[in-house]
Formats: C-alpha cells, structure tokens, sequence
C-alpha cells in the first residue's frame, strides 16, 4: 500500500534520482517526507523514544507512517531519470604525423605558427605582434 501526500506537498526528483519534497503552502522543500495529514510526531518522556499520533483514527504508533509512502524513481508517476548516456568511444589513433611547425598535428608550413588557418607571420610568433 502506498500513502499520498497530504495536501499542498509535492514530490520532485533530483537528475540523480533522489526524492525532496515541496510544502507549496509555505514554499519550502525538504529531503524527508512529511507526515500524512492527521499525523503528528511525540516523543514518550519515560523512554525519549518517538511515536506517531493520528488525530483522525485517535491511534498511537511506534511506526512512522512515512514507511507507507513509496518514493522510488517512477513510482508515483514521476520518470525514473533517464540512464547517464554511454561514453562515444575513442576514435581509432591515426599515424604519427609529424608537424611541420608547431607542435599542433595536422599543422603545415602554410599555415605557419602552428595553428592550421593561421598564416605565417616574420617573427614566427602571433599575427599581429611585433617582431
């Protein structure tokens, strides 16, 4: 069985999956669910140990009643995120080309200061720049 959420919540889910909740009411988010409506949260003083109190069926509990909700990816409607895409595989290792100037592959003398395009200039260095 699976509990909804009380009124005014939502439900999201982060890109790695993770549920955190939203109370529209007050436009605050949060990693725990909340309680369902009617429930509220004590504490026993003899034992400091926490129970749940429902004020529509006037029951007690040691179980939190959060355990009903069912969050998982996809469960309530929502996508289960979509599966990381697999790596493109390395292209094949072309032959060692040596450059002709600069340390750039596929670099030429035409293009000049290694950079393919890039025409060659006197001093060698940027175009542009003083000699």
């Amino acid at each position: 069985m699976s509990a909804t959420l009380p009124d005014g919540w939502d439900v999201r889910y982060t890109a790695d999956g993770v549920p955190f909740f939203i109370d529209h009411s007050t436009r605050r988010t949060q990693w725990d669910p909340p309680l369902p409506s009617g429930w509220a949260e004590s504490v026993d003083p003899a034992t400091g140990k926490k129970f749940y109190v429902s004020h529509v069926t006037r029951v007690t509990q040691w179980e939190d009643p959060r355990a009903l909700y069912n969050f998982t990816p996809g469960a309530t409607g929502a996508p289960a995120p979509a599966p990381a895409p697999a790596p493109a595989p390395a292209p094949a290792p072309s032959p060692a080309t040596p450059a002709t100037t600069g340390a750039y592959p596929g670099a030429t003398a035409a293009g000049g200061g290694g950079y393919p395009g890039v025409a060659a200039t006197p001093s060698g260095g940027y175009p542009g720049a003083a000699a």
